[in-house]
């Protein structure tokens, strides 16, 4: 699923518009709810494109820290998207940002094995304090990847004049 563009949009959109522009007929598409939707637009995506998709999810958690630790929790709760997501990241080399989704994720399941019912804070508590490591690390892997598309726009989009 090629998206259309314009020359001129292409080299004007920033980092974050240009992988927004490249992924929000799939994004529209998903937020059906239907998982066999889901799974179908994925599989007429080409590799560079499903690795977008997935990275691109990470979106919602760079707005605050709440929507932060709330995003990272419903994430970790659905073992397909988490999986997609950090394979995306690995698709495109994102080391540092990788990183801290594993570290994410173990924080998450270390709390999850040691909360006490009622007297533990929630998961969204736990990932908080990496709100900023995490908004920091979207926004270099956002400009690389954004890079990734320029330099080989024809897996993205169609440029037309």
């Amino acid at each position: 699923m090629i998206v259309q563009m314009k020359r001129q949009q292409f080299a004007a959109l920033t980092g974050q518009e240009l992988i927004a522009a490249c992924t929000e007929p799939m994004i529209v598409q998903f937020r059906s709810g239907d998982m066999s939707v889901k799974l179908e637009v994925m599989s007429r995506l080409n590799k560079e494109q499903q690795a977008l998709c997935m990275f691109r999810l990470l979106y919602p958690a760079a707005h605050s820290p709440e929507e932060f630790g709330a995003w990272m929790a419903y994430l970790l709760e659905q073992p397909g998207y988490w999986t997609g997501i950090l394979g995306g990241v690995r698709f495109f080399d994102e080391t540092a940002l990788l990183r801290l989704l594993e570290e994410i994720e173990r924080l998450a399941t270390e709390h999850r094995s040691t909360a006490v019912p009622h007297h533990a804070g929630t998961v969204q508590s736990v990932l908080s304090p990496l709100f900023q490591s995490f908004a920091d690390a979207m926004n270099d892997s956002i400009e690389r990847i954004s890079l990734y598309i320029r330099s080989d726009p024809q897996q993205f989009v169609a440029l037309v004049d």
